[in-house]
């Protein structure tokens, strides 16, 4: 074999080496719950996402005729206010690989990036974020921006024979739309992968595939379903977008510090912001915390 003499007239693997298709690793979920928030720009010089609780006590009653109204309607407004929560990650790297290696460091910091919104997705789900204790940690949908699914609230305890997802998510839609007393209309539902592949498995007794679009995405009663791992298998939020809002200080802020002494770089990566779920428009979310 004529190439395999030529070949082996060489000494090092190198100069017959090329790379292809730039670095791969460490992948992240897409955000879901980020690209699906109402974004509110934090203005100079304001540091608190501020709304008003409000109450009306009304008295509506019957009157009689020339006898002057003894009990009137009553008003009260409450502010309430959430801090803001910082979130942040370095990346140092030193000059040579900026000069040796630029597609690396080129990867690196895009990852950084990622790494940072990833986590600001997790946290707008599961933050642990709450007065007095943690007033300055993401206030998560999970546990501040629901309501916690009651069959009983739907009307619905023990009424559906053979219950399955489908039914769960309606009778969850249901709970908002009485509690919410009809102003809010749940659009989306947040589901795990494990529990979508369930939904789409749903037939009827031809055996057809229900719930499943001719384009093949997945709607359920009128509500679009969302499949992200960042909600657990077996739970699920049914939720009204309208009322989910996430104020932020002007988004992901990046800088690079030059480190003279070291002769290196480090890339900070910084976000501050906040969800808020008004108190009431915590009605118009309903978290089930095990569809079972």
């Amino acid at each position: 074999d004529p190439s395999s003499v030529i070949l082996s007239g060489i000494t090092g693997d190198v100069t017959r080496t090329y790379a292809f298709g730039g670095v791969k690793g460490s992948l992240y979920e897409p955000n879901k719950f980020l690209a699906n928030m109402n974004v509110v720009t934090i203005p100079q010089d304001k540091n608190k996402a501020m709304w008003y609780d409000g109450t009306y006590y009304s008295n509506v009653g019957y009157m009689t005729e020339i006898t002057a109204i003894t009990t009137g309607d009553g008003a009260a407004v409450e502010e309430k206010y959430r801090e803001l929560a910082k979130v942040g990650a370095k990346l140092p790297f030193s000059s040579e690989v900026v000069s040796d290696a630029s597609y690396f460091v080129n990867w690196a910091r895009n990852k950084g990036i990622e790494s940072v919104l990833n986590k600001i997705d997790e946290l707008i789900w599961g933050g642990l974020g709450a007065d007095v204790t943690k007033p300055k940690e993401v206030y998560g949908i999970k546990a501040k921006g629901a309501t916690a699914f009651n069959a009983s609230t739907a009307g619905l305890a023990l009424a559906i024979q053979d219950a399955n997802i489908a039914d769960v998510i309606l009778a969850a839609a249901t709970q908002i739309r009485i509690s919410g007393k009809g102003q809010y209309m749940p659009k989306v539902v947040y589901m795990h992968p494990t529990d979508v592949t369930k939904l789409r498995s749903l037939k009827n007794k031809q055996a057809d595939y229900i719930n499943i679009l001719p384009d093949g995405s997945l709607m359920v009663h009128g509500m679009v379903i969302m499949e992200t791992a960042k909600v657990s298998a077996n739970e699920l939020l049914v939720a009204t977008p309208e009322t989910l809002q996430l104020h932020q200080k002007a988004g992901l802020e990046t800088e690079i510090e030059r480190v003279a002494s070291t002769d290196s770089y480090v890339l900070y990566l910084r976000w501050r912001g906040q969800v808020v779920v008004p108190t009431t428009d915590i009605l118009g979310n309903v978290y089930v915390s095990d569809i079972t």
